[in-house]
């Protein structure tokens, strides 16, 4: 999924304020040489991709990240900050994803072929025990 991003100026915490009034979310990408890149994604753009994402698959969704200058760069969402009241993102973690480097994700397991098991057909239900697998890749 593609996103428009734009830099952003880390000085106070007016400074995020400013940009969530400007309809935009404040954002981190961690780059893989240890540094980090602060941004700001638009709202509107990030609402219509998680609502795009099957749920329970955002951890592994990869996100093209794309700034003024046309440079890309794909990312995986790391953490996800909301508002408690209203349950808006107020905040955005990125992972920036490198060819040659590992990295951890959690996957989601799904249980298949469900509706023809015997015992489900009698009556059972299935228990799923474990419901997401790290996986280093």
């Amino acid at each position: 999924m593609k996103l428009q991003v734009s830099e952003r100026s880390v000085e106070k915490k007016r400074e995020a304020k400013r940009v969530r009034r400007a309809g935009k979310i404040p954002a981190i990408v961690y780059l893989h040489d240890g540094k980090s890149a602060n941004i700001a994604v638009d709202s509107v753009d990030f609402n219509t991709a998680l609502r795009n994402v099957t749920p329970g698959r955002l951890s592994t969704t990869v996100f093209v990240l794309t700034d003024e200058k046309g440079k890309e760069k794909r990312a995986l969402v790391k953490d996800i900050q909301y508002v408690p009241t209203t349950y808006e993102v107020s905040h955005l973690d990125f992972e920036e994803l490198v060819k040659d480097q590992q990295i951890n994700v959690r996957v989601p397991i799904e249980c298949t072929g469900v509706m023809e098991c015997v015992g489900v057909k009698l009556g059972g239900v299935i228990r799923q025990v474990i419901r997401y697998l790290p996986v280093r890749t």
